[in-house]
């Protein structure tokens, strides 16, 4: 298991250098080594760039998992709380910190966010149906299948919520 996780959010100058394939520049905009492995899936960098530029975005947004002082993922909601109080969350962790907890820890920190926001009522989480690992995850944290959808970019998901307010 993870021992102190903390996510961090990133500030519009590390998003903006993501998008355009820059950890260097990245890891300069947030003070931490940014993994390249991060780049290594579709991460719609540019658009959390602009979310984040709004006011009140802080926490909405992506957030790097930093373990310990080093980045071991992502994590963070797709955008704020919509009109029914519905949030959908997501997360990565990078090969060498998977198989501790870290997942979990994440998925924790990210409950934690959504509880603590009178607006939302239901975290969404959407896995691909052969991600049994990401499927345990959320089912440790109390979520249900509710579904399936049809994602533009990730093709076929299973769709699990959690009742939180």
């Amino acid at each position: 298991m993870t021992d102190v996780l903390t996510l961090v959010d990133l500030p519009v100058a590390a998003l903006l250098s993501l998008a355009d394939g820059d950890v260097d520049g990245a890891a300069q905009a947030v003070g931490l080594r940014v993994p390249a492995e991060l780049l290594g899936e579709f991460v719609p960098w540019g658009i959390f760039a602009e979310r984040r530029a709004l006011p009140g975005a802080e926490g909405w947004t992506i957030q790097l998992a930093v373990e310990d002082g080093v980045v071991v993922g992502h994590g963070g909601f797709h955008e704020p709380p919509d009109d029914e109080g519905v949030v959908e969350l997501g997360y990565t962790v990078v090969p060498r910190a998977r198989g501790r907890g870290v997942a979990t820890a994440v998925v924790g920190l990210l409950l934690e966010r959504a509880r603590a926001a009178e607006q939302v009522r239901t975290v969404r989480g959407c896995t691909a149906p052969a991600n049994l690992a990401s499927q345990a995850v959320l089912r440790h944290h109390g979520f249900v299948l509710v579904g399936d959808a049809m994602d533009e970019v990730d093709g076929l998901e299973l769709v699990h919520e959690l009742r939180v307010g």
